[in-house]
């Protein structure tokens, strides 16, 4: 679903052709994504979410449908569910099909629209719906029927994205507006319950969330950069480096290959090597670091800092990696005192090898 500035698209026609939302139900399909000729349609209707109107892909790329928020193809109002089929071979180009749902009408506030759509990645027939006013929708029969859950949100929160596990479709993931609330909400049990993923969380805009080929963590496109939840820690982790750029990210997917994909507002498409990103920061060779610490923490630049171990710190390897991954410090030391190096101002994450692996969090200002 990645675009740049703020749009969304979906690749269809195994993935040779590509449609792009752009506004208030505009959207443009370009047959072939190598050359730039859209074809375009509007969605019609009277209650349509506005800049954006929400989308996404099947999980088969090569059945060339794509999920879309109305508006209403028969005009007037309501909010409904569109199926957009695309032919490729006679006209017409566009053929829209509306579940017979109204959203809006049936939205726990009754002015509720579609804000949120998303398809379960383990169960293709389930399909979720969040609408402005935080009521939350599924259905297990590809919309055929449809089950109001209620409000499940906080009052503040506006859904941008929903998503599944890889391997269960009960364990789903709703993103959006996180300021005076969480802005990512986890439930476990097929949407009965839902609890915010908040431990040092940015307050932001969470445009969308991804999540790892073995859901050991969740990636998240904000309003504040790039975000990477690690389930291990119960913990939001920055993806900043050094040449981040300071804007908002847009769109985030996982892309195959541990390769995590974003988007920003004005500065391009950006991949994120998972691997060196999670081992790094969620060190999963590390099965308890709670009776390790470092010491001061934040800590100034070539500053000294102590290791603080149960029994006391003896020879080990002493590592900093940067958010990127990128090894900045590696020494062997033989004691429980560590000089730094001249480092930039920022979060690092230090690991302490002998016996067994032990990790911290260091924050360098």
């Amino acid at each position: 679903r990645t675009t740049g500035d703020g749009m969304i698209g979906e690749f269809i026609n195994g993935e040779s052709s590509f449609v792009s939302m752009i506004q208030n139900g505009q959207f443009a399909l370009l047959r072939d994504r190598t050359n730039a000729s859209p074809e375009w349609y509007t969605i019609p209707g009277t209650t349509k979410p506005g800049w954006i109107n929400p989308m996404t892909g099947t999980p088969d790329t090569s059945d060339n449908l794509i999920y879309m928020a109305g508006g209403n193809i028969n005009g007037g109002p309501g909010s409904y569910l569109i199926q957009m089929d695309f032919n490729f071979n006679t006209a017409p180009v566009f053929r829209p099909f509306q579940f017979g749902y109204d959203f809006r009408a049936n939205s726990v506030s009754g002015s509720g629209i579609i804000k949120a759509i998303g398809v379960s990645d383990a169960d293709h027939d389930k399909i979720f719906i969040a609408t402005s006013d935080g009521t939350f929708f599924q259905t297990g029969n590809k919309g055929l029927i449809w089950y109001n859950e209620g409000l499940k949100f906080a009052p503040n929160f506006i859904p941008w994205d929903i998503i599944t596990s890889n391997s269960d479709p009960d364990d789903i993931y709703v993103s959006g507006t996180g300021f005076s609330n969480p802005g990512v909400y986890r439930s476990e049990d097929g949407g009965n319950t839902f609890t915010g993923l908040t431990t040092q969380a940015p307050l932001a805009t969470y445009y969308e969330i991804a999540i790892s080929d073995n859901d050991d963590v969740l990636f998240a496109a904000t309003s504040e950069g790039p975000y990477a939840y690690v389930f291990k820690d119960n913990s939001w982790y920055p993806l900043t480096g050094s040449n981040t750029p300071i804007v908002d990210f847009t769109t985030v997917d996982n892309i195959g290959d541990d390769i995590i994909r974003f988007s920003t507002y004005g500065r391009g498409i950006w991949d994120f090597d998972s691997e060196i990103i999670i081992n790094p920061v969620a060190l999963a060779t590390s099965s308890d670091n709670s009776d390790f610490g470092v010491y001061p923490n934040p800590v100034k630049n070539e500053q000294s800092i102590q290791l603080k171990l149960g029994n006391g710190v003896q020879t080990g390897l002493v590592e900093i990696f940067d958010l990127n991954g990128k090894k900045v410090f590696s020494e062997r030391e033989s004691s429980d005192n560590v000089i730094l190096p001249q480092l930039s101002n920022g979060q690092y994450l230090l690991r302490f090898s002998n016996t067994e692996v032990h990790t911290a969090k260091l924050m360098v200002r």
